[in-house]
């Protein structure tokens, strides 16, 4: 949600802060600030805002002119620190610090991405559980000369080195690559911009992807109605146990 809120309003409500007032640079600050909140390294997502929508480079210019203006910057970062406050004030009352790390001996370790088994394991794996991404994988390479393509696929890389570099690349108890379902606000963009162009083709084309679509759609949704809290596997790879999943009754 926060995701979708913040492209909203600076590519809808803002116009990327070309029609805009100081309250609603507060307001995106605070939504950056409980994004950043929810997970630090939501930054990378943060920092790819201003090349939504296949930017020129002066349009590019003239969007971090404005973002890093002190009409914007000042409202924007009393926003963040507003947000961000009462968690520094809590960390200092029930750890004498304002700064701490909450995640114990939980650590990343980039030398050892575990990136196969974060994209394709029976355990958690992003695709297995969550296959749309497959076809916004498949049309950004497709059409990577589309401008921004290339920085989208950049960007997934990135997330997917980090996640899986993770001490618990499968993030616990959770269904699917959890860590990956905010991004979908993001990478629904150039989906949506590849139906759009398609809608003005062949139309069996578009049946097609719809039908495709909402079969992924409801494999997803029949996963999670099959879950249990946890995945019980022998393995990470134990697709006996993941099938039975998919074909047990709910």
């Amino acid at each position: 949600f926060l995701f979708s809120l913040l492209i909203y309003l600076v590519d809808q409500r803002s116009k990327y802060l070309s029609h805009s007032s100081i309250g609603l640079h507060m307001i995106i600050g605070m939504v950056v600030g409980l994004i950043l909140l929810i997970r630090p390294t939501n930054l990378l997502f943060i920092a790819f805002i201003p090349l939504l929508f296949h930017p020129s480079k002066n349009a590019l210019s003239r969007r971090l002119r404005r973002l890093l203006s002190p009409a914007f910057f000042l409202p924007f970062l009393f926003g963040v620190v507003l947000i961000i406050l009462p968690q520094l004030v809590y960390w200092d009352y029930a750890f004498g610090s304002y700064l701490h790390y909450s995640y114990g001996k939980e650590t990343f370790n980039f030398l050892d991405p575990q990136l196969l088994r974060s994209w394709f394991a029976a355990r958690n794996g992003l695709f297995p559980y969550t296959p749309l991404y497959l076809i916004v994988i498949f049309i950004l390479i497709r059409e990577i000369r589309w401008g921004l393509n290339g920085f989208y696929l950049l960007l997934f890389v990135m997330i997917s080195l980090l996640f899986s570099s993770w001490s618990d690349w499968a993030f616990g108890c959770a269904f699917g690559g959890r860590s990956y379902v905010e991004y979908l606000a993001l990478f629904s963009l150039p989906l949506s911009e590849h139906l759009h162009r398609i809608k003005k083709g062949a139309k069996v084309k578009m049946i097609a992807y719809g039908i495709l679509a909402l079969l992924l759609l409801l494999h997803n949704l029949k996963l999670a109605y099959a879950y249990d809290g946890c995945f019980y596997g022998q393995s990470d790879w134990d697709w006996g146990h993941y099938l039975g999943l998919l074909m047990k009754k709910t």
